[in-house]
């Protein structure tokens, strides 16, 4: 049986731990920052406005089945607190973030998934 493509067993010979790791970071961290840097112009030039990013509570633990996407998800918690800090003079735009739990879905199914809250 082929390992789900988002576990990354750091302890595995076999995986490419990095590769995966770039991916995870290139997803949930770097394109948030090219999406907020092309929409921020706009949203500044709005008499009301919010950026919302969906991180996780996996952000401040990790575990052993997803390590490189709890660290992408921290950093993605640490970009959206610099981020409220920057605006935080502004008065039209609100900056949150999100931390869900772990979700009953297909794709977290191999990590526990039905514990999860229902989709």
């Amino acid at each position: 049986m082929q390992e789900p493509p988002f576990l990354n067993d750091l302890a595995s010979s076999t995986n490419d731990a990095a590769e995966k790791a770039y991916q995870e970071m290139n997803t949930n961290y770097i394109s948030v920052i090219d999406f907020t840097d092309l929409t921020l112009p706009l949203l500044l030039q709005q008499e009301e406005a919010a950026i919302v990013n969906v991180s996780s509570i996996a952000a401040f633990r990790s575990n052993k089945y997803l390590p490189t996407y709890s660290a992408s998800k921290a950093a993605l918690h640490s970009y959206t607190q610099g981020l409220r800090d920057t605006f935080t003079e502004n008065q039209h735009l609100n900056i949150y973030e999100l931390y869900p739990p772990l979700v009953n879905t297909e794709f977290s199914a191999e990590i526990g998934g039905a514990n999860g809250i229902p989709s």
